[in-house]
């Protein structure tokens, strides 16, 4: 890819010293009065919320031509959020609704009206909106930030963004220098889980690796329904042998990121996920309860 040219930088170069000695001038002479606007500072380091869904390129939420909100990596991990569907809870006009099989988002009263993206790519499933990787299935131990614009914005990213856009940011090399590891243990459902990240910088090159993989016993409900089909084929067992008693089982979940950059010319990025949660349902009478399996890979 050809880069236009900069005729700038030239002249910039050029009068940069310039600058310097009229500076020095100015310092040894009487003192000058500037009229400054304090409306219009902007203070070099100042850390800013940057997202970059709101025009399609970054720019900090103030500036935003949408109602857009910003959390941030030490803003999430300070409120103890693990999941996706925890940090959106905590924003204004999200409802997080716990089903059986997982989390349901409502973004002003409206279901399956919100795009989730992950670095600005689609995220969720391809069979059915109502399913979003919300809970365990999407690890937050590789994310930098989340950016959220509330109300539509179908103009630049698709019908499925009536009601607004969740874009989950992703760490680079820049933001972790090193190797760094995490480790967890949960009571109840004796949850375990683990995640390592690398992240490398040096020059234009900047390169990020995240794993993470969790299991534990999410539903704990007894099933009365244990069985319906034979090991060996599918054919259906007799009635005697579908009953027994026992819990769904423990769910699991792997979630792998890779990025590699050059600069601003070159990036690839991709991200792979297997999970499975077993939880249970039950009949409207209850007397029957057997278990169902969601799996959600990406």
């Amino acid at each position: 890819m050809t880069r236009r040219p900069r005729p700038f930088l030239p002249f910039a170069l050029l009068l940069a010293p310039l600058l310097f000695l009229a500076g020095d001038g100015l310092a040894s002479g009487p003192p000058i009065s500037v009229k400054t606007d304090d409306t219009a500072l902007l203070f070099v380091g100042e850390k800013l919320d940057v997202l970059s869904i709101a025009s399609r390129r970054e720019e900090s939420a103030a500036q935003a031509p949408a109602v857009a909100r910003v959390v941030s990596r030490s803003e999430f991990r300070e409120w103890g959020s693990v999941t996706l569907s925890q940090v959106l809870e905590r924003v204004p006009g999200f409802y997080m609704a716990e089903k059986e099989f997982g989390t349901m988002p409502y973004l002003r009263g409206l279901p399956n009206a919100i795009l989730f993206l992950y670095d600005t790519v689609p995220l969720g499933s391809e069979l059915s909106k109502a399913l979003h990787p919300l809970d365990h299935e999407l690890s937050l131990a590789p994310v930098k930030r989340v950016e959220i614009v509330r109300g539509p914005a179908s103009v630049l990213w698709g019908p499925d963004a009536f009601a607004g856009v969740v874009n989950v940011v992703p760490l680079t090399g820049k933001d972790i220098q090193g190797v760094k590891a995490e480790a967890l243990y949960q009571e109840p459902g004796d949850h375990k889980g683990a995640s390592l990240s690398l992240g490398r910088h040096d020059g234009p090159w900047d390169g990020f690796l995240s794993f993470s993989a969790r299991t534990g016993e999410e539903d704990d409900t007894r099933v009365n329904i244990v069985r319906f089909w034979g090991d060996l084929d599918d054919t259906p067992v007799s009635p005697e042998d579908r009953r027994g008693g026992r819990t769904p089982g423990r769910a699991h979940y792997l979630d792998f990121y890779g990025r590699l950059s050059y600069g601003d010319d070159l990036v690839l990025s991709g991200r792979f996920s297997d999970n499975e949660k077993p939880y249970a349902l039950s009949s409207v009478d209850g007397k029957n309860t057997w278990r169902e399996n969601r799996k959600l890979p990406f």
